[in-house]
């Protein structure tokens, strides 16, 4: 399995309620997909550098998670799918 950092951001619209079922969903596909997260980063919310899908701010989340590398591109497709995501990025970690 490779190591890779996710940065997500999830939209402000949503309740509390909804963006932990959020996480817990991807969190849960990660896992299905022989993945696991090692480590869980929220920024908080902020101002996006320029308006997405009509949005000025949203809340940023960045993991650390182990997958293995047949997974990614599928795992790529169904964030974008995802209605609560606006943006997401997979970045292979490199062993120094």
């Amino acid at each position: 399995m490779q190591k890779y950092e996710l940065m997500f951001i999830l939209r402000v619209d949503m309740t509390d309620a909804d963006r932990d079922a959020a996480l817990k969903n991807l969190k849960d596909s990660i896992v299905k997909m022989g993945g696991e997260v090692s480590k869980e980063d929220s920024w908080g919310k902020k101002r996006l550098a320029y308006p997405i899908k009509s949005l000025n701010e949203g809340y940023y989340f960045v993991w650390n998670i182990s997958l293995p590398g047949a997974q990614v591109s599928i795992l790529t497709k169904n964030m974008s799918l995802s209605p609560e995501m606006i943006r997401a990025q997979i970045i292979l970690e490199k062993e120094v």
